[in-house]
């Protein structure tokens, strides 16, 4: 593959030639067409370029980014970046809603008890709010030498 010609611009996420550049825009990255927008538009367009060229495996601080930028005031952003968490977490929502309905199932829920050592435990019929329950006890078959 051949080398780049020019430089690129991270706003608009081009390679562009080397006249296309200020004398300040190469060390910036920021070609004059991109120099001459609103400093707002050139934040948008340049977190939409990052947006698209996320890698592949992404890093805590990327992740953690990412969804900050969910709930972003800008319409346009959140909606790419809803998109973007969507393609690369496709389970993350239904995980999301399986916690909570475990979360609210285990809250609300009464266990029936039907160990004879845990019948002993309560005067309630049987049943105590899960809360109170402990795990049984293990045994383990084999002995260690």
């Amino acid at each position: 593959m051949a080398k780049k010609q020019g430089h690129y611009c991270k706003v608009c996420g081009t390679y562009r030639s080397n006249e296309s550049f200020s004398g300040k825009g190469h060390s910036a990255h920021i070609c004059k067409k991109c120099a001459a927008l609103s400093p707002a538009e050139r934040s948008k367009e340049m977190t939409l370029t990052r947006l698209m060229n996320l890698p592949y495996r992404l890093s805590a601080e990327q992740k953690a980014w990412l969804k900050g930028l969910q709930k972003n005031d800008c319409h346009e952003i959140a909606e790419t970046a809803k998109a973007v968490y969507a393609e690369y977490f496709p389970y993350a929502e239904r995980n999301e809603r399986k916690k909570q309905l475990h979360m609210n199932y285990g809250m609300n829920m009464e266990i029936p008890l039907t160990h004879k050592s845990h019948l002993r435990l309560t005067a309630n019929h049987g049943k105590f709010p899960v809360s109170r329950l402990k795990p049984p006890i293990r045994w383990n078959c084999r002995r260690r030498k």
